[in-house]
C-alpha cells in the first residue's frame, strides 16, 4: 500500500513471484483486502506484479478497471 502525497489517493499492490500466472482470483483478493483500510481516500487504485505474466481474463479485466500490470520488468 502507497499513499500519495495528497493523502487522497492510494495504491494497493500485490506481488506474485511464481511460476503459475495471475488471475482474477488474486485481483480480487486484493480488492476484498483493500476494504479493511480506511474508505476516506477519494481515490483507489490498483497494481499486480507477476513473475509469470497474468491470464487473459485478467489482462481484459485491467483493461476495463485500469489496473496496473507488471509482468517482470514489462508493463502489460
Amino acid at each position: 500500500m502507497a499513499l500519495g502525497d495528497s493523502g487522497q489517493d492510494v495504491l494497493f499492490a500485490e506481488v506474485k513471484w511464481s511460476t503459475k500466472k495471475v488471475g482474477i482470483d488474486i485481483y480480487q483478493q486484493l480488492k476484498d483486502k483493500s476494504q479493511s483500510v480506511a474508505e476516506n481516500y477519494r481515490r483507489r487504485q490498483y497494481a499486480l506484479f507477476s513473475r509469470s505474466g497474468f491470464t487473459a481474463a485478467m489482462k481484459k479485466l485491467a483493461r476495463e478497471e485500469k489496473v496496473l500490470l507488471i509482468h517482470g520488468e514489462t508493463r502489460v
